[in-house]
Parts: C-alpha cells; structure tokens; sequence
C-alpha cells in the first residue's frame, strides 16, 4: 500500500511516496487511509534518545520525481550526523507523532505512541551495583556472539510448516480427485450399493395396484420399507411407460 505525502521543513517541502513495510495480510482497515498530510520536522536528534517502547508503524519512504535532489540532501546530511528528525503529521483525523530514520536508499517513517499511550509499559527495576570483572565477562561473552544481522536468512517457521501442510493437503485432495475420475471411467461406482428391486416385485405392485393385497403386505412380501417402496414404484412405473 502506498501514501502519498511530503517532507516540510522551514521554507523545504519535499514530496514523497510512502509505502508500508508489513505484509497484505498484516494491514487492519483502520490502517488504511488515502495519504499522510504534510511531515513537518520538528528538530532533530540522537537515534538513541528515542524508547523503542514507543515506536508503532513502519513506512518506508522514497521520493517522488521532482523532489529527489533535496531528499538525497537531507537523507546524506542526517546519515553523515547519525540523526533522526522528530516530526509531527496528521493522519485521517489524527494528529500523530513520528521520526524520520535514514537508510542507504530511503527514510524509515516510523510512528510513535504517545506518552499517555503506554505509560503502563515503562517499567523499571531495582538496579543492582556490578564490579568491572563481572562486566568484562558479560562484554566478552557479547562479543564473541556477534556476527552481522542478514534479515534473509530468518523465515516464520511456524507459517513455512502451515505452508507445507497446506501444500500436502492440496495434493492429497488433487491425487483423490484424479482417482475418482479415472475409477469413475472404469465403471466403479462411489457410495452405498445400489440394491436391486426383488425379482417378485413388479408381480406385488400388481396385485397391490388392483387391491388384491393391502399396503402393508405390498410392504412384506417386497421386503422393503415404505419410503424405498414408493422410490422403487417410480422407478418400476417409469421403465413400465419405455
């Protein structure tokens, strides 16, 4: 989903196209909303000032044709000075709170709750007092698990197994319809026998049809129950018409 939106600062507008970084599925109705008003920057800051308790949405950001000059300008700057710009914005009827985040080929949008929003969230703890030899070992034991972060190699296991089960169902049901057909154009035939009507049967409706017998004995002597009966007499009356 893309918004359409723009970078104001001072006398600097910059127009802008954002789009979402989830996936379809993870968008909710509320989330869709035909554009941004204009991203007013409001100062600029460390990135490390900034809870990550309250970070909300993710956009990512790229210009529009007119505007890529002073976006490539202001993304340099702020990677040069390792900064992030607070900035306000309305969204539907909403007035929120967010930061621009520079990357190699685009700003990160990123939302933010307001204070009252999670207050709840921001816990805290007793700290404890650590000598410089326990602090070492923790530092140590950090570095020797670092490695770089490849996004690429980590994938939802959990959906990755749903998929495959998926896969598996669907197959199983392909191979099953395939079956039938070809069963099917041997002449085999699905579900409960078909009983045939008993030999003395067009003899009963005979004697039954001239009152000879009552129902009841039509019944008996057909061996049958009444609902098959009257299913029988159709099929009798209709192959006694060809």
């Amino acid at each position: 989903m893309a918004l359409k939106s723009a970078i104001s600062f001072g006398l600097v507008y910059i127009p802008i196209i954002m789009h979402t970084e989830t996936t379809d599925h993870d968008i909710k109705n509320e989330d869709i909303i035909n554009d941004f008003e204009s991203i007013h920057i409001l100062y600029f800051i460390n990135i490390d000032e900034i809870n990550a308790a309250f970070y909300d949405k993710t956009y990512q950001a790229v210009p529009e044709p007119c505007g890529e000059r002073a976006f490539e300008l202001l993304r340099m700057a702020m990677m040069d000075e390792k900064m992030i710009a607070l900035a306000k914005s309305i969204l539907g009827t909403k007035e929120i709170l967010l930061v621009l985040i520079p990357r190699v080929n685009c700003f990160l949008v990123q939302t933010l709750f307001f204070e009252i929003e999670i207050k709840g969230l921001l816990k805290t703890y007793a700290k404890t007092a650590l000598n410089d030899a326990e602090l070492a070992m923790a530092k140590a034991f950090i570095v020797s698990m670092s490695q770089p972060f490849e996004v690429e190699e980590y994938h939802d296991e959990s959906q990755k197994h749903s998929l495959v089960t998926q896969n598996d169902r669907e197959n199983i049901r392909k191979r099953q319809t395939e079956g039938i057909i070809a069963a099917k154009a041997k002449g085999v035939r699905f579900g409960r026998p078909i009983k045939k009507s008993p030999e003395n049967f067009g003899e009963v409706v005979k004697q039954w049809e001239q009152g000879k017998i009552s129902f009841k004995e039509a019944l008996e002597q057909a061996g049958l129950k009444e609902a098959t009966f009257y299913r029988r007499l159709r099929e009798y009356r209709v192959q006694r018409k060809k």
